[in-house]
């Protein structure tokens, strides 16, 4: 047979959460721990004693270790909800900026509408709108040739 020397021994089951729960005691009370589960360490696999001390030493853990869990997601939900208030305030400052904006608009608007249809800037309009049509028709270049003639003539 071919079977190769193990170099590193496994550790039974049972020893993995008896040293888990002996790393969060206090030094000076593991040893009194190690002693008190002496015994499970003989105990065969699937005994009842053994299963109870497991969920026993489970529930330490996960008592041990949840508090801290906690804390950690407190601190991220109190940094998101501080970033989230961050944020609304911008948006209401924002919204804040924008209503000035658009009462200032609106309270300039009647003077606005009443500047662009005054019966001078209408009137100023229509005249220099006639004054382009006129020019552009070509009377004034021919009157100026009816002149020329006309002196011609006389």
């Amino acid at each position: 047979m071919n079977s190769k020397p193990k170099l590193v021994e496994e550790q039974p089951a049972e020893s993995d959460f008896i040293d888990e729960i002996a790393r969060l005691l206090p030094k000076e009370q593991r040893p009194l721990w190690y002693r008190d589960m002496a015994h499970l360490r003989r105990l065969p696999a699937d005994d009842e004693m053994l299963r109870i001390a497991r969920a026993m030493g489970f529930l330490a853990l996960v008592t041990r270790q949840t508090p801290a869990q906690i804390a950690i997601e407190r601190e991220q939900l109190a940094s998101i909800l501080s970033d989230s208030i961050k944020a609304m305030q911008s948006a209401r400052q924002d919204a804040i900026a924008l209503h000035r904006q658009l009462d200032e608009r609106l309270t300039q608007l009647p003077a606005t509408i009443a500047e662009g249809i005054s019966p001078a800037a209408i009137a100023g309009k229509l005249s220099e709108s006639l004054r382009q049509q006129f020019v552009a028709s070509g009377i004034p270049e021919t009157a100026k040739a009816l002149a020329v003639v006309s002196k011609q003539t006389k």
